[in-house]
């Protein structure tokens, strides 16, 4: 009976170990993929934080150009002379070449100042950037 009972004990003790062996390979593997998953989101995350970063910043930059070219629009609705206006709008085409509305008024200007071809080479300019903007036919 001894020996029985010994028998079984060390059957039974082998089979708990196995049973306990199972169940921590199963946690291992289980907790592996859920780590991995959230490795995978976790990339993706920042990938996406990434480039909404990035655009934050183009958005921002957008935002300080706009502003300039703002400034200027107002300093060049208070000059009172033609020359002076060239400049500013000279300045705005420094900052941003394809601005048909600032090639249209230094147009405007010029013609002010007596230059008739200068201010149609400035409207021909205007119109090959956007030949829908009506201000340019005007000139």
């Amino acid at each position: 009976i001894a020996a029985a009972t010994s028998l079984l004990v060390i059957v039974g003790w082998t089979s708990i170990k196995d049973t306990n062996e199972k169940v921590k390979n199963m946690i291992d593997e289980k907790t592996s993929k859920i780590i991995q998953e959230y490795e995978e989101r976790l990339l993706n995350f920042e990938k996406d934080l990434e480039s909404r970063s990035k655009q934050v910043k183009r958005n921002q930059h957008e935002i300080e150009v706009t502003n300039t070219i703002h400034s200027l629009w107002l300093r060049a609705s208070q000059e009172s002379t033609a020359a002076g206006k060239v400049e500013i709008y000279d300045e705005m085409l420094n900052i941003r070449p394809d601005e048909v509305e600032a090639l249209t008024y230094k147009a405007d200007a010029v013609l002010e100042m007596g230059e008739a071809n200068w201010a149609l080479n400035l409207t021909n300019q205007a119109l090959e950037i956007d030949n829908s903007y009506a201000n340019a036919y005007y000139q």
